[in-house]
């Protein structure tokens, strides 16, 4: 009987030793975080003052030798997130300006990665980017990304060209997309805006509705590659608009 009570007394001592043991290891962890954190609010700080000091530089021009290249993946994310955070509450910046700041610190070639990177929210976090920093040289990736990507790739990259002012394959992009995606109610409302409101007035002319027997040149009623499009992007409208107001479900159109 003693042995067993000397046991259950070892194992009760050894359980408190694991149980102190965990306390301290969990309150070690939250003090490193806290550090973390902190060193990296301090980071951030000193960042941001750079960079509202970089992309406030007189005329407009900012020299590569003040612009310190990232080291890491992380940092780049970090910076161009914040470039973006300044230009909401600062700015808005001059769009060179951003986009001289992004490519010379090497922001932009860690973004420019996560346009292919295989997680579909690091895709669409990175076309977003692209936009907000004025990086006109991924313009081929985006429609790319537009074209072949998932419907929330394809509304996040027709976002980023809105940003970077290139709308002019919209009309393509929204005819190779509608044709063959699956999209929820809220993605064809979505869809729809783009097409009703568009960015140019060319944009806008595509959503009016062409006449049936609308003569060519020739005095046929064949339509022209732009009355192709506009009849097809009407179509596609009136399907997206019924289908936007069932509210429920996904919908093939």
């Amino acid at each position: 009987m003693r042995w067993a009570g000397g046991f259950e007394y070892a194992v009760a001592l050894v359980t408190a030793a694991i149980a102190l043991l965990d306390v301290g290891l969990v309150m070690a962890i939250v003090r490193a975080r806290g550090k973390v954190s902190r060193r990296l609010a301090w980071r951030r700080k000193l960042a941001s003052d750079w960079l509202v000091t970089v992309l406030e530089y007189p005329n407009g021009r900012v020299s590569t030798w003040s612009i310190p290249p990232v080291q890491s993946h992380r940092d780049a994310i970090d910076m161009a997130e914040l470039i973006v955070a300044l230009d909401d509450k600062e700015g808005p910046f001059a769009k060179e300006r951003v986009a001289n700041v992004a490519r010379f610190s090497r922001v932009a070639d860690y973004v420019l990665e996560d346009l292919t990177a295989r997680n579909v929210w690091v895709r669409r976090r990175a076309a977003y980017l692209c936009g907000r920093l004025g990086l006109k040289e991924v313009e081929p990736k985006l429609r790319l990304l537009a074209e072949k990507g998932k419907a929330s790739e394809a509304l996040q990259a027709m976002e980023s060209l809105c940003f970077l002012g290139d709308t002019s394959y919209f009309p393509r992009i929204l005819e190779n997309l509608l044709t063959r995606r699956e999209y929820t109610p809220y993605q064809s409302s979505v869809i729809l805006s783009y097409i009703r409101e568009g960015v140019t007035a060319q944009e806008k002319g595509m959503v009016s509705k062409p006449q049936d027997n609308e003569p060519d040149e020739a005095g046929g009623c064949g339509l022209c590659e732009e009355d192709s499009v506009r009849r097809v992007t009407w179509l596609l409208t009136e399907a997206l608009e019924d289908r936007a107001q069932q509210g429920k479900g996904s919908t093939r159109v």
